[in-house]
């Protein structure tokens, strides 16, 4: 009897370091978050299942980690569970954490919490020993979290076995929120030593962990067996869109039959548009829809007033919040990170760019905002409740590319509107204004030649590829953003932009184009421009101007270039003409339209009947390996075939006179650049020769429809011969026969004009 009460005394004093408002049906927690009905009944039967041991796929798991972004209905979930197994008598402990209260806030109260709601529902002989460990060590509370663990969990759960103890059913213990545990390095712990609790396997004893995806959180998971970690991320394969759908359905008409100005609702209230737009501005978020349904459904209110102050047709009222709760949690989280400052301004980046695929490409905005690569995860390392960094299959390029997601579409409009975000919000004119002065000193810099873009040359998307972290985006990207803010700014801001950007463009012009500029490189940026009427986005799209060097190549994607930029914008056409008028006539050279056309054209004739020509140094054809190639030119019997049948370099070159003297007319070769020619892409990641042959090609035939009568440009049209496609061309773009036989078909109607008389 003595020992009863003694057992009693000291299982009193445990009640004193028990957080109350923890347990899952505590009073301080009075209406607690949780499923609403047949809303998440895929998650929550994944993780009954789990608990009992039905799924044969997480069978052997002891820990479960459900996780998801901020708001994303973890907290109910769990709650939701708690009850289900209470309802059924499982042995149950929990707790679930809350920054906001001072024993939940903290991990000091964890362990005696769950020890005391194990020792009510347990047999005595857990509390006994419970009591024991009180008494051999009165400061037991005081020790680290591995020791009570131990002590109080474990060591009770041990002994209660040797007790002959057994039941059907797991033990299970709930820990909500453990992101919301004021130490970081305390969550990590927690989850280290849940496992190291059921290392020996020999307890019945099941965990179920729910948190956000922080860094410390999830990099200590990322350390556990495969085979005892379950997971559930709370992302769109559990169809969150039709849960919220169904939840907002429900509350409102709970408001609709239920309000004390019931009378006052429109039957059809609310639309199934405002019903889209809710769903929308959740993102899959729970807490968005539940903070909507708080606000409207307020007694001392109009209901349908209030979901028009949410969906931004009317104003609130002064001192009136409609998103209070939504609004503290990113403040909070935004709180938590460092130099936020540059984390807004990369946030802006992705909420405010023009709507381009890549624009939220993390090496983009990295070599955007001249960051170091890495920069952007560890920034957003602290923000995982709120923007995701991942990997994105890009399917069109079948290429994977890392890219910055925002989780919660409500983010967007806690920063722009300042009465929320306070010293968070994003300034749009001011933000534009950073983003627009970045585009005009991109646009003013030379670009260095070496790329190492994550996407194979060939294969990547027009306007992506960048040479390093302190490369250049490129400039169709800036000038389409400049334009995109004719909406935003007055028109004289848009017109100094304007001008800055014809400054730049022209000091660019002027540096390629070099002191001394060829008469012929005038001409064909000069009708580039002058012809961009016929300008239709094809194959690789527009060339930037990240690799213009002092080549004719580069004259030739200077001329797509500016083609491109100025086709939609006429002033920026008229002064570009006229810049490059002013240096035709200054070369001293007939300025006609038909003979710049006629110059136009011998630049592309010449640039692609050479280009067209396959280098004679090292040609590889694909498909054939070096021992097939080394026999037959060792081989001097088979050498002659090889060079006859299989060389298509020795054929076009050794055995046509016409062409090979061609070559040797123009320059003896100073166009065929072993090193730039179009087909060594594959080796010197000269990707953007193959986009300057390609419009060469393309514009050569409205060149010469345009063209006059010149002895220069008949000379070479009679010399010419466009080459068909190697199988290296055609490997890599099938529509360039397409283009050659047109541009071929150009030549000879030129020279049918010629001696028709016509010209």
């Amino acid at each position: 009897m003595l020992m009863q009460r003694s057992t009693i005394g000291r299982f009193e004093r445990l009640q004193e370091y028990v957080a109350h408002g923890a347990f899952h049906d505590s009073g301080e927690r009075f209406d607690p978050p949780k499923c609403h009905h047949n809303t998440r009944v895929a998650i929550i039967k994944r993780i009954m299942d789990w608990i009992t041991g039905l799924n044969e796929h997480t069978r052997e798991a002891l820990i479960m980690w459900l996780y998801g972004a901020a708001g994303a209905g973890k907290s109910a979930i769990a709650q939701t569970i708690a009850e289900i197994l209470d309802g059924q008598h499982f042995v149950l402990a929990s707790f679930f954490f809350s920054r906001n209260d001072p024993q939940r806030g903290t991990a000091k109260l964890l362990v005696t919490t769950l020890a005391y709601q194990l020792a009510v529902k347990l047999p005595l002989v857990f509390r006994e020993r419970l009591s024991q460990a009180f008494e051999n060590d009165p400061l037991i509370t005081t020790r680290s979290l591995e020791t009570q663990f131990k002590t109080l969990i474990r060591e009770p759960l041990v002994e209660l076995l040797h007790s002959g103890f057994s039941t059907n059913n797991h033990i299970v213990i709930i820990i909500d929120g453990l992101d919301e545990c004021d130490d970081p390095k305390v969550q990590a712990r927690i989850v280290d030593l849940s496992f190291r609790l059921l290392d020996s396997r020999g307890l019945p004893l099941k965990i179920l962990i729910a948190s956000r995806p922080e860094i410390d959180i999830s990099s200590s998971f990322d350390t556990k067996p495969f085979s005892t970690l379950a997971r559930i991320a709370l992302d769109n394969d559990y169809q969150s869109e039709d849960d919220i759908r169904h939840f907002l359905a429900d509350k409102f008409n709970e408001i609709k039959t239920q309000h004390r100005l019931r009378s006052y609702i429109p039957i059809g209230w609310p639309g199934e548009d405002s019903l889209d737009t809710l769903v929308q501005k959740s993102s899959g978020q729970f807490i968005y829809a539940s903070t909507v349904v708080k606000y409207v459904a307020s007694a001392r209110h109009r209901p349908t007033h209030r979901l028009e102050v949410v969906l931004g047709i009317q104003l609130p009222k002064a001192g009136d919040s409609p998103f209070a709760e939504l609004d503290a949690l990113y403040r909070h989280i935004l709180m938590g990170v460092e130099d936020v400052d540059l984390i807004l301004q990369i946030i802006g980046f992705v909420v405010l760019h023009p709507p381009r695929y890549y624009s939220n490409s993390v090496t983009f905005i990295e070599a955007f905002l001249s960051l170091a690569p890495g920069d952007i995860q560890l920034l957003m390392q602290n923000l995982g409740s709120l923007i995701a960094v991942e990997n994105h299959r890009d399917n069109l390029y079948d290429a994977e590319m890392l890219t910055v997601r925002i989780l919660h579409a409500s983010l967007k409009d806690y920063l722009l509107d300042q009465s929320r975000s306070k010293d968070f919000f994003l300034d749009r004119v001011k933000m534009h204004t950073l983003y627009a002065e970045l585009c005009l000193a991109h646009i003013t810099e030379l670009p260095s030649l070496e790329s190492n873009s994550p996407l194979h040359p060939s294969m990547a998307p027009p306007e992506y590829s960048l040479s390093n972290s302190q490369s250049l985006p490129y400039y169709p990207w800036s000038k389409s953003y400049l334009d995109s803010l004719s909406a935003i700014w007055a028109d004289s801001a848009i017109s100094q932009l304007y001008t800055d950007e014809i400054v730049a463009l022209e000091q660019l012009i002027k540096a390629q184009l070099g002191p001394r500029p060829q008469h012929s490189h005038i001409c064909f940026l000069l009708a580039s421009i002058m012809n961009h009427d016929s300008y239709t986005y094809w194959g690789f799209g527009p060339i930037s101007i990240l690799h213009i060097l002092e080549n004719p190549r580069h004259i030739a994607q200077l001329g797509d270039t500016l083609s491109f930029l100025t086709f939609r914008h006429p002033v920026l056409r008229e002064h570009l003409h006229n810049t490059l008028q002013d240096l035709n006539i200054s070369s001293q050279q007939p300025a006609d339209t038909a003979s710049v056309y006629t110059n136009a054209a011998i630049f592309a004739l010449r640039y692609v009947s050479t280009c067209g020509f396959p280098y004679t140094i090292n040609t590889t054809r694909f498909g054939r390996s070096c021992r097939y190639h080394r026999t037959r030119m060792n081989s001097p019997a088979q050498s002659f075939w090889y060079r006859r049948s299989v060389n298509t370099v020795y054929k076009m070159h050794y055995t046509n006179y016409r062409f090979r003297n061609f070559v040797q007319d123009i320059g003896k070769g100073v166009f065929v650049d072993a090193e730039f020619h179009p087909m060594r892409w594959y080796q010197f990641n000269t990707g953007d020769a193959l986009h300057a042959y390609f419009w060469a090609v393309l514009m050569l035939p409205p060149f010469l429809a345009k063209s006059g009568y010149s002895e220069e440009l008949i000379a070479y049209a009679r010399k010419a011969r466009i080459m068909r496609n190697s199988d290296y061309l055609t490997f890599i773009e099938s529509l360039l026969e397409d283009e050659r036989r047109s541009a071929q078909g150009a030549v000879n109607a030129y020279l049918r004009r010629v001696e028709d008389g016509s010209t």
